[in-house]
């Protein structure tokens, strides 16, 4: 009688998991894993662990077993967090390193790499803090980005910055069309990945591509036109020695002049906050 319940709760919990995650389907995606990191974002980690669970158990001993295995364990350990147990926290964040190391760089439309730094970030602040003090506040909050499916890479661009806002709104449906996703450089997640301090000067839009290289400026615009067959002349053009600078010059010129030119003249140098 005492099986009977247990499966029948087992049972009862699964159904409860299936109808959460199917609001989180979007397109292609496996609705368990879409709703993992919406749920993540939401601080809802002990959720997250749960719905991706579901998608882990069938598949435990295939391809992505120990890549489901491990954003679990991330999970977890930003459970332990909430509930203040440090060390069960690092522990985690170990095991959660030890097997998404074991994927490549970009897998399953998610930034590895990206996460592996967070996991790393995270262990340190517990580590500095002799495992006495917990990093997790309202201030200090982790979140995971799923790349689109076709994803070519990310742009950040000064989300303080009227030109540039007005640009990226300009061009949005181009980029998102040749695979590239927009984002502030104010965005605690790219700060993070960037290395950028809290008073770092954004003095140029960046590109994150999805092998992992990072480019700034004129050399991030240049990496943009290759992909988008009418601009990819200028990045032929860029080829022929000595017009690299002379983009590089044009473009710290516009940038210089970013504030005027989004209507207000007074060129600050602001510093992020």
């Amino acid at each position: 009688m005492g099986f009977g319940l247990y499966l029948a709760s087992v049972s009862s919990k699964s159904k409860r998991i299936a109808a959460m995650a199917e609001q989180f389907r979007d397109g292609n995606l496996d609705p368990h894993y879409s709703g993992y990191f919406q749920l993540f974002n939401g601080q809802k980690f002990y959720e997250a662990h749960d719905v991706l669970e579901n998608l882990w158990l069938p598949d435990r001993h295939g391809a992505n077993g120990n890549f489901y295995k491990g954003l679990i364990q991330l999970a977890g350990a930003f459970v332990h967090l909430q509930k203040n147990r440090l060390r069960p926290s690092a522990a985690l964040f170990k095991l959660a390193k030890a097997n998404l190391e074991k994927y490549p760089r970009v897998h399953e439309q998610l930034d590895v790499a990206a996460v592996l730094e967070l996991i790393s970030k995270w262990f340190q602040q517990l580590e500095s803090g002799n495992f006495a003090v917990n990093p997790l506040t309202a201030e200090n909050i982790p979140r995971l980005a799923l790349l689109s499916a076709r994803n070519s890479g990310w742009v950040f661009y000064d989300g303080e910055c009227q030109f540039c806002i007005s640009n990226i709104r300009r061009y949005e449906k181009l980029l998102r069309r040749h695979g590239f996703e927009p984002e502030t450089l104010q965005t605690p997640w790219v700060r993070e990945r960037l290395g950028l301090k809290p008073d770092s000067e954004l003095t140029e839009m960046k590109l994150l591509a999805t092998d992992g290289g990072i480019y700034g400026g004129a050399d991030a615009s240049l990496q943009i036109a290759r992909r988008i067959w009418w601009a990819w002349p200028l990045f032929a053009l860029a080829k022929i020695p000595g017009m690299i600078f002379i983009f590089r010059a044009i473009y710290r010129r516009v940038a210089a002049r970013r504030h005027c030119l989004g209507g207000s003249c007074a060129i600050d140098q602001r510093k992020k906050p």
